[in-house]
């Protein structure tokens, strides 16, 4: 039986490294396009691998020069020797259609290497001990890298980008929209100084246990999702029954207690959840609830979203990862024993994700130890981010959640009650200024909202509501106040203090 060779391009590979050799205009459009494991020999690799150090060092090559730069890496007759370069730079006798030609060396790349992920993915099929859905995450995630393959993109001139740039302007103003032209979170301060989340952008949400991260990116996915906005929620730690309840929660505004113990709920009560249920079947909200998911997963998953959505007419417009310490490492990724790495790559790949879907991509982390064991306000900082170095460096926004009622600070430098009140710090903006949002957190039903916001009624009118109250940290007139930032002495917690649920 005839074996069947491998797809290649060898006399392609020839004429591509020769012309290198010979026109030194060559090499840089090569390199746009191709890497040295593209090529097909063994030889043309540690060729082209040689004339990368030596570009990237600024050193002019030959083939002279490049046997030296060969010679003292011990690769010279794994390159075929002095012979077989000289032969190379006499390859070609004139400058040849190199994006063209680098290019089909790169697609018979992507052919060999489909052969042999693709084989191992079919082997994975067959064996009825195999995790299918790791095989298909090994495929999707081949897919991905595969479409990162080709040549990058091109340099602009400023005058063209700035061209671009105003035209966009133009073509806002006159669509007659009031509201800036990032995703609008229903935040109304946050939104007004982040001007919304914009495409392509990671941002980071942390805080310690308890300051009510999942409450607090619920509230967005609600805000979003009934603004006719397509989402997409990864939960990595809450089931989507627990996540279900906590929206019905705060959409109903039935304390979260009794949702838990659902004989106390009353007929009337029982009539607002369904409300909200019907309210519920309009907007396009999945949720995915699939714990130590990688984010090979994670991304192949949002893919799958955002078709299913565009298959409706709709768009996915953010997704939401809950929480990024959660997420497992993937089947095909090398296993690392350093944490700070398996984060890195973690939280690279989010960014990524952003990128390639261009929809703002929202991240929750927890924060370490160190902000418990910190005197003062204990007010968090970046240098709290678990293995920050990479989410520092990865993230468009990083912003902390912070609560003083949970550290018992109960007032202000000024007398105003903190009760009831929460605080978005944003401590990284790539975009614009940073600086502390107040906001109403209200801790019967986890749910967050504008300080001055109108959503629900500050003096109850009935023992009913009063009773519904009951927790909340709603007091008038302190809540039309508008507290500055605490900074005085912490006091001790009470443990018997209510926390989102």
């Amino acid at each position: 039986m005839k074996t069947q060779l491998l797809p290649h391009a060898q006399d392609l590979e020839k004429a591509i490294i020769s012309s290198c050799v010979k026109f030194r205009d060559t090499y840089p459009k090569a390199a746009d396009i191709l890497k040295a494991e593209y090529f097909h020999q063994p030889k043309h690799q540690v060729i082209f691998s040689a004339m990368t150090s030596m570009f990237n060092a600024g050193i002019k090559f030959d083939s002279l020069l490049l046997a030296e730069e060969l010679k003292s890496k011990g690769d010279l007759e794994l390159a075929g020797g002095i012979k077989y370069l000289q032969e190379l730079s006499q390859y070609v006798k004139f400058s040849m259609d190199v994006d063209a030609h680098a290019t089909i060396i790169a697609e018979r790349f992507i052919a060999r290497n489909g052969i042999e992920t693709l084989s191992e993915v079919v082997g994975d099929f067959y064996d009825p001990k195999s995790d299918v859905f790791e095989a298909i995450g090994k495929a999707d995630s081949w897919i991905s890298d595969v479409n990162n393959i080709g040549p990058g993109s091109k340099p602009v001139d400023l005058e063209a980008a700035a061209d671009d740039f105003i035209q966009k302007i133009e073509d806002f103003h006159e669509s007659g929209e009031d509201l800036p032209p990032g995703l609008q979170m229903g935040f109304t301060d946050l939104d007004r100084m982040l001007c919304g989340l914009q495409g392509g952008d990671m941002t980071i949400l942390a805080a310690r246990p308890a300051m009510g991260k999942t409450a607090f990116v619920l509230k967005l996915a609600r805000n979003v999702a009934a603004d006719g906005k397509g989402v997409a929620f990864f939960s990595l730690e809450m089931s989507t029954a627990q996540l279900t309840g906590r929206m019905l929660s705060g959409d109903s505004q039935i304390n979260g207690q009794k949702m838990r113990a659902i004989n106390l709920l009353t007929p009337h009560e029982r009539k607002l959840l369904k409300e909200s249920r019907e309210k519920f079947r309009k907007w396009d909200l999945k949720i995915a609830d699939d714990a130590g998911a990688s984010m090979a997963k994670i991304r192949a998953r949002s893919r799958e979203i955002k078709r299913e959505f565009e298959r409706k007419g709709k768009t996915l417009d953010i997704v939401i990862i809950d929480y990024l310490q959660l997420v497992g490492d993937d089947s095909n990724a090398k296993k690392s024993s350093n944490r700070e790495q398996d984060v890195s790559r973690m939280s690279r790949a989010c960014k990524m994700l952003a990128k390639e879907l261009d929809i703002p991509v929202v991240v929750l982390c927890q924060l370490s130890r160190a902000v418990e064991t910190r005197g003062g306000d204990k007010r968090p900082q970046l240098s709290d981010l678990r293995e920050s170095g990479s989410l520092e460096q990865d993230a468009d926004q990083v912003l902390f959640l912070y609560r003083p009622e949970y550290y018992g600070i109960d007032e202000d430098e000024q007398g105003n009650s903190l009760k009831g009140i929460a605080y978005v710090i944003v401590g990284k903006n790539r975009h614009g200024e940073c600086r502390d949002v107040p906001m109403r957190f209200i801790s019967d039903f986890a749910d967050f909202s504008d300080l001055d916001g109108g959503d629900f009624d500050l003096l109850p009118d009935s023992m009913e509501k009063k009773d519904k109250w009951q927790g909340s940290g709603v007091t008038a007139p302190e809540y039309q106040q508008k507290p500055a930032l605490p900074s005085v002495t912490a006091q001790p917690r009470n443990d018997n203090e209510l926390v989102p649920f």
